[in-house]
């Protein structure tokens, strides 16, 4: 069966290697961007343009087709960005979203919204999906409105929460990215005091978009590894993992300089979605091998044995 799949905001880290991943495994697939990027990928503003002049026509499901799903990655994942930008944000991430799932429902095609745990206060911490939002950010609270809506009115459609991602390659915008790039340029990680994650690599993600597809996922999901640190912890054990040394330095949200709440404890429970797939998810410590591999062949000092 070939499945097709719309990538909104391919050219963003989850969606390019949920579009690279679809393309690997067969799927009929087209990918978005928002600016100047990939030419492979359609341009669309989220604000400003219709699906309709994206999506052909021939790309939608038809009674003797296989399914039609689109990916809903475009986003400004930047929390103290939606608190100065509120409106803006707003109109964005809940507004124009939720008109275009609306949109793509109309057709026929499923949607998966890409979630956050930023919905929670991060007081408990190993939530799982049973437990109720309660965001204390803005763009939680963004995230959680169209949750809402998704349960209300899209419940045979599918949200997936994440946690914070990490990726295996240095050049790509990701946490650990900018820890190397810190720890390069002035020997020390800074990284917010207390906080508690569930760090997730982003070609797990990819693989559990593609397994939610294939096995017709719906309602709402934690895609998170069962592995969690502090930040500290984490970037001491990636300093380990590179076999280098940097000074770490964990500091309150207000010390960093970051304008909006920031929930301390925000690793999840994916127990329920590795149960429904089968899934295994990469382990930090592969992670942190991979990275320096390809830190190691970038740069010519690492050995990649």
């Amino acid at each position: 069966m070939t499945h097709k799949l719309l990538v909104i905001g391919a050219s963003g880290l989850i969606g390019r290697h949920v579009f690279t991943l679809a393309q690997k495994e067969g799927f009929d697939v087209i990918g978005t961007r928002c600016s100047n990027g990939n030419p492979a990928f359609r341009p669309y503003n989220l604000l400003e343009d219709d699906i309709a002049d994206v999506m052909p026509a021939s790309f939608l499901p038809t009674s003797d087709a296989a399914s039609c799903h689109a990916v809903i990655c475009a986003a400004v994942p930047k929390i103290d960005y939606c608190f100065t930008h509120r409106e803006e944000s707003r109109q964005m991430h809940v507004e124009r979203t939720l008109r275009l799932v609306k949109r793509l429902d109309a057709w026929g095609v499923k949607t998966i919204y890409i979630s956050s745990d930023t919905v929670f206060d991060g007081v408990r911490g190993y939530y799982d999906e049973s437990m109720p939002p309660n965001p204390i950010c803005e763009y939680g609270r963004q995230k959680a409105d169209v949750e809402a809506a998704y349960e209300e009115f899209f419940p045979n459609h599918l949200v997936l929460r994440l946690s914070v991602i990490v990726g295996d390659d240095p050049a790509e915008g990701h946490i650990l990215s900018r820890w190397h790039q810190s720890r390069v340029a002035t020997g020390q990680i800074t990284c917010i005091e207390g906080q508690i994650l569930s760090p997730t690599y982003v070609g797990d993600v990819a693989e559990g978009v593609i397994r939610s597809i294939e096995g017709n996922l719906s309602g709402l999901y934690h895609l998170a590894n069962s592995e969690f640190f502090t930040g500290e912890e984490l970037a001491r054990q990636f300093l380990f993992g590179l076999g280098e040394s940097a000074k770490v330095i964990p500091k309150t949200p207000g010390e960093i300089g970051l304008l909006d709440r920031r929930p301390q404890k925000t690793y999840l429970n994916g127990s329920r979605f590795r149960q429904a797939t089968a899934m295994s998810f990469t382990s930090m410590s592969e992670v942190f091998r991979r990275f320096r591999q390809r830190a190691g062949a970038e740069e010519g000092q690492i050995s990649l044995l």
